[in-house]
């Protein structure tokens, strides 16, 4: 019998302030969660906040919109502490999750986001 394998994943990600579109900015995530369903039984559950490093300070918009605080970011992991939590994830969870955790390990590589 065929097991049934699912993966829920959820990022949050900064966002620019209305009347500053013209300045550099790029998301960064800001939230994380994911959930690993087999055979409708969830075999591992993840969920942190991630203090954003290029762009520390969360826009107005932002935490309006995502209801989230600037103390709660603050309060957050690293991007580099979420990639690694990340990658300790079992192996045969899918080979859809080891394409995530590539992207995610070349968004941390990128030479403009500290972490």
């Amino acid at each position: 019998m065929r097991k049934e394998q699912l993966i829920f994943i959820d990022f949050e990600f900064t966002m620019p302030d209305h009347h500053k579109e013209t300045d550099p900015f790029f998301p960064e995530i800001i939230e994380a969660g994911v959930v690993v369903v087999r055979d409708q039984t969830i075999l591992k559950k993840f969920s942190s906040y991630v203090k954003p490093a290029t762009f520390p300070r969360l826009t107005e918009k932002c935490k309006h919109f995502l209801g989230i605080t600037q103390g709660q970011v603050d309060q957050g992991i690293s991007f580099k502490q979420l990639v690694h939590y990340l990658t300790q994830f079992p192996k045969e969870v899918s080979h859809l999750w080891q394409t995530v955790i590539g992207m995610l390990l070349s968004i941390s590589n990128r030479k403009d986001y500290a972490y």
